[in-house]
């Protein structure tokens, strides 16, 4: 089933135990004493190409968390439809693209990163295919660009994520920009019947609550879970519960705090990818949400 041609479960028990354990795990760094040519241009080996990072960062995890999966179905996206959310360099869109796609929309709210979506696209030759649009800070939900009567039969997305637990203090929770939720809202309306959204958190609580929420939604949801919390998640949690406990001690609040940037002595280190080594991503690419919506499937809006 297409569903599960994402989805690679061999990890499962070992994911659950390492959750529990609250062992944490991030993607790899570039070294800090790259040459600044170097930083705004990165090979990719599955686009076959050089390709423009300029401003917003290689796309390390996509290449070998994401991509690998993509290449083994190149029929899914022949001739199809694709909407990419949160662009950054355009890699998924191009690539996309590069497997028979016959259209593709980018979107970012960084010009940088539409910036680097239309060059690569040029050095690729698929800036017929590829239509990279700037979502400008008024509107940043998910499909502040899409106009009203444009569907895909895809709609991917793997964007950065920041846990902020100050939002727990508010009544309303997190905001209605938040991009994960928004698109989920918008899938009845912008995603084709029989057609799939494709998201990557590797952000072990956000990853959960999305999946929850596209069920509470209506949709089939099969995912496969991150192995363990992102740095910045524990980091945050953390420091919420640390809160608490300075001020039932009477401690002044900014007497001290985790930092996982100063404290390298708080990360597991064989959990860890060395600097440089990206093959070892490989064999950790659990954080996949695949949410389908059934043909001539109509949902009920409950938010």
């Amino acid at each position: 089933m297409i569903c599960k041609m994402f989805i690679k479960p061999e990890l499962g028990k070992l994911g659950l135990l390492l959750c529990l354990c609250l062992i944490l795990w991030g993607s790899p760094a570039e070294p800090k004493d790259a040459p600044a040519d170097q930083k705004q241009e990165y090979y990719s080996p599955h686009l076959e190409a050089t390709i423009s990072c300029r401003g917003v960062g290689r796309p390390l995890v996509t290449e070998f968390l994401i991509l690998p999966d993509l290449k083994n179905h190149v029929k899914s996206f022949k001739d199809k439809t694709v909407l990419d959310i949160g662009t950054g360099t355009g890699i998924i869109g191009l690539y996309a693209a590069k497997l028979g796609a016959k259209k593709v929309v980018a979107t970012d709210i960084e010009e940088a990163a539409i910036e680097c979506t239309q060059e690569n696209a040029q050095r690729l030759n698929l800036s017929h295919v590829v239509d990279a649009r700037y979502v400008p800070p008024a509107d940043t939900s998910a499909y502040a660009v899409i106009k009203p009567e444009e569907t895909f039969d895809f709609i991917m997305s793997a964007p950065p994520y920041q846990l902020v637990l100050d939002n727990l203090k508010s009544d309303q929770g997190p905001t209605i920009e938040d991009l994960g939720f928004t698109i989920v809202r918008g899938l009845e309306k912008h995603l084709k019947p029989g057609g799939m959204a494709i998201l990557f958190y590797r952000s072990f609580l956000y990853h959960e609550v999305l999946v929850k929420f596209a069920r509470y939604m209506g949709y089939e949801v099969e995912h496969s879970t991150p192995p363990a919390l992102c740095l910045n998640e524990a980091e945050a949690l953390l420091n919420y519960y640390l809160a608490g406990v300075l001020k039932t001690q009477n401690i002044p609040s900014e007497a001290f705090k985790f930092d996982f940037e100063e404290e390298r002595r708080l990360k597991v280190h064989f959990l860890f990818f060395k600097k440089g080594d990206s093959s070892a991503l490989t064999e950790h690419h659990n954080g996949f949400i695949i949410i389908r919506r059934k043909p001539e499937q109509k949902l009920s809006a409950k938010i």
